[in-house]
């Protein structure tokens, strides 16, 4: 115990020791480098360096042992995507998370929460984006930029449309 006490006070300018793994033994670090912070699980080459990266909106004091080894289990896959046996994934960014599939991704919002992302609702969400993509990309600029002030003014005239028939009754 007093030797990992000794290393949990080794604090450089770039690492932080938070533990060790339970599974593995191997020392849990966050290093702070170019690219913002990480996580590593080992800490020498020989053993090889698994990492992650550390999201934007977590403090480094709010991150311990058990937030770390929860953070390096992403990529993760959700599963097979039935229509052609690709994976499905979900991944983690600096910003938010995102669901990956071939070429397609999707960042999920901050109202879904990780525990409601199940593969089908994964699929559901890139079918979707993948349907928008290629409606966006079907017109030519010009006629999009038409489309989209024509189908304004065809909610706005319904609305006022409605809102007038309202007042008269």
């Amino acid at each position: 115990m007093s030797g990992e006490k000794d290393r949990a006070l080794q604090h450089t300018q770039n690492d932080i020791f938070l533990g060790l793994d339970p599974s593995t033994s191997r020392e849990i670090w966050i290093k702070i480098g170019p690219f913002g912070r990480q996580i590593h699980l080992g800490k020498d080459r020989v053993q090889g360096v698994q990492s992650s990266i550390v999201p934007e909106n977590l403090l480094t004091d709010d991150i311990t042992l058990e937030k770390a080894l929860e953070l390096m289990q992403y990529p993760k896959e959700l599963g097979k995507h039935p229509d052609d046996g690709y994976p499905v994934i979900l991944d983690m960014t600096r910003k938010s998370f995102v669901l990956k599939h071939q070429s397609a991704s999707v960042a999920l919002s901050e109202k879904e929460t990780l525990e409601e992302i199940s593969l089908e609702a994964a699929i559901n969400l890139l079918t979707c984006e993948r349907r928008m993509n290629v409606e966006k990309h079907k017109l030519p600029i010009i006629k999009r930029k038409r489309a989209i002030k024509q189908n304004a003014k065809s909610t706005t005239n319904a609305l006022e449309s409605e809102n007038f028939s309202a007042n008269e009754m």
